[in-house]
């Protein structure tokens, strides 16, 4: 699979516009007489296009949806994920919890939390919150399909001057990008520190001190962007319980910037990304670096947001690829991602990497990483993937 989306695979993109074209579709299949009748006073709802059988409230919020247990809050954007309004978009108005009926997936006589949605185009519907997610998918590891990747901010910026051609499907055709300096990913490091912004453009500030820290290892190293990416290096104190909008480690700070895709902060920072991913793909010299292969593994300490679970479900179904907007870290041991994946209060997920023998598109950073003793293999950003199998608790992927 290739290693950074490029604009230019216009083959790749064709190959699987049908496939693509197919995501926003209402599924099929209705909701069974069998598997109404099956729900129970404890596992009520059904109807949700990506999950199965009957489910409760708790369940829903451990697969990132609302419930009555956590509702959506007014004025919040949302999406919907029931077959009746399937993939319906908008604002919540109003939230009220009500006994049902019957309506709308919930069984009759169980209480839950309905929700009053107004779409763009002015219209409304109301709906069970345990059927309804966050319309934000640009959560930590963010997933996208190539078409949102060709309408990035990053494609824009890493092509604007037709030097990021970082490789193609067929690693034959590589052709170095446009090599930058350690000089100017210094500056570029300098400048983002010094103007960084959030997901919702808010200013992030890092103390003089920090910054002076963080310039003196970049300094101190020689493969110093992906050396300093490997430390965990604190910043400040936690700007957020989500990890997805915490800015207070650098690597988490840098691949955040890259998930929200600020246009902003992306500019400042293109320059240190782009000597990253120059690094993880040529010798300095320009000879291409391959990796051995074989199987990594990343844990995260949660399972993607619905939104990005369907696309791995389609990408499981149809083939298609799929792009992670970040550089993806994973280990050459298990039990180390598993260490990562274990949060006392939500469950983890375990991605399972399988890469092929010398592979073009990801480097085992372990001579240049801070925990030297460690195997650790990292992918650039925007790299792609094919996903083999999706379970509740883990992914299985091909690089």
């Amino acid at each position: 699979v290739c290693t950074q989306c490029d604009a230019q695979e216009v083959n790749v993109l064709a190959t699987e516009k049908v496939a693509e074209d197919e995501v926003d579709k209402v599924p099929e299949e209705e909701v069974d007489t069998d598997e109404t009748l099956s729900r129970t006073l404890s596992k009520p709802f059904v109807g949700n296009g990506l999950l199965e059988g009957p489910y409760s409230a708790t369940d829903a919020n451990r697969r990132g949806f609302f419930s009555v247990l956590r509702p959506p809050e007014i004025g919040e954007e949302v999406v919907c994920f029931h077959k009746k309004h399937w993939l319906k978009r908008g604002v919540v108005e109003s939230v009220t919890e009500e006994v049902s009926v019957g309506q709308d997936g919930l069984k009759e006589g169980v209480e839950g939390a309905r929700v009053t949605i107004i779409c763009q185009d002015g219209q409304s519907f109301s709906m069970w919150a345990a059927f309804l997610a966050s319309a934000d998918d640009q959560e930590y590891s963010s997933i996208c399909t190539l078409q949102e990747y060709e309408t990035s901010n990053f494609c824009d910026l890493a092509h604007a001057d037709g030097g990021c051609k970082m490789s193609s499907s067929r690693a034959a055709e590589a052709v170095p990008a446009v090599r930058v300096t350690k000089v100017e990913a210094r500056a570029s490091l300098k400048d983002w520190l010094d103007h960084m912004l959030d997901a919702d453009g808010e200013a992030v500030r890092v103390s003089e001190a920090t910054k002076t820290e963080l310039l003196s290892i970049f300094d101190a190293q020689q493969d110093a962007s992906l050396h300093l990416y490997s430390r965990h290096t604190k910043m400040m104190q936690r700007t957020s319980e989500e990890k997805g909008r915490d800015y207070s480690l650098y690597y988490q700070a840098l691949n955040n910037t890259l998930n929200h895709d600020t246009a902003e902060s992306l500019r400042l920072a293109m320059p240190l990304i782009r000597r990253m991913t120059y690094l993880l793909l040529f010798e300095e010299t320009g000879k291409m670096r391959f990796h051995e292969g074989g199987r990594v593994w990343k844990g995260d300490s949660s399972r993607p947001v619905p939104l990005n679970w369907k696309k791995l479900k389609e990408s499981e179904k149809n083939g298609t690829l799929i792009c992670f907007r970040q550089f993806q870290s994973s280990s050459g041991e298990q039990r180390i991602a598993k260490r990562f994946s274990k949060r006392e209060d939500k469950p983890g997920f375990l991605w399972i990497i399988d890469i092929p023998e010398n592979f073009f598109g990801a480097r085992d950073i372990q001579d240049v990483a801070w925990k030297s003793q460690e195997s650790e293999t990292l992918f650039p950003a925007y790299s792609t993937f094919r996903v083999i199998s999706l379970a509740d608790d883990e992914c299985q992927l091909l690089a």
